[in-house]
């Protein structure tokens, strides 16, 4: 209950800290770096302890490989070219992982414990993580293809045509 708490807490203080960048004029591209580069850590840091207490370290390592394939998969696409606008809105983003495990954690001590197939809300909530993050990894594994193919064929000259022709 205790750590659920703290971590919503430290959500809420994260998002507030880039609030008052940009009201103040103060957003830079290396902060927002900084800002994404460490939600990677705290993300997975924070499922690394729920695996350490509980021992569900199978789903957890779900949890964590999908937290971090839906990050990288935008990140090597835009990388790649894909435009901003190309991203569109995905199924189990950055904030819906962390709420989904903060409830779990926040939960737990007040649910039955053999509430989700004989095991704890927790692990629920780390199942959700890890099936919803792959999901939304091959969600946009599936718009990066589609985006970058596109990208591909505009810049191949049309067929027929050679070099120097």
């Amino acid at each position: 209950l205790v750590y659920g708490l703290l971590l919503a807490l430290t959500e809420l203080l994260d998002n507030v800290d880039g609030a008052v960048a940009r009201i103040r004029g103060r957003k830079t591209k290396y902060g927002s770096f900084l800002d994404a580069a460490t939600d990677r850590y705290k993300e997975a840091l924070s499922l690394f302890v729920v695996c350490w207490v509980t021992g569900y370290w199978v789903v957890g390592f779900a949890a964590v490989t999908g937290s971090l394939l839906v990050s990288y998969h935008h990140a090597r696409a835009s990388m790649e070219g894909a435009p901003p606008t190309a991203t569109g809105v995905d199924l189990f983003e950055r904030f819906e992982r962390v709420a989904t495990l903060v409830l779990g954690l926040v939960l737990t001590p007040f649910l039955p414990p053999g509430i989700f197939f004989g095991e704890s809300a927790l692990f629920g909530a780390l199942v959700v993580i890890a099936v919803f993050s792959h999901l939304t990894a091959i969600q946009r594994l599936w718009r990066a293809r589609r985006v970058l193919k596109d990208l591909d064929r505009a810049a191949s000259p049309p067929r027929g045509l050679r070099a120097g022709a």
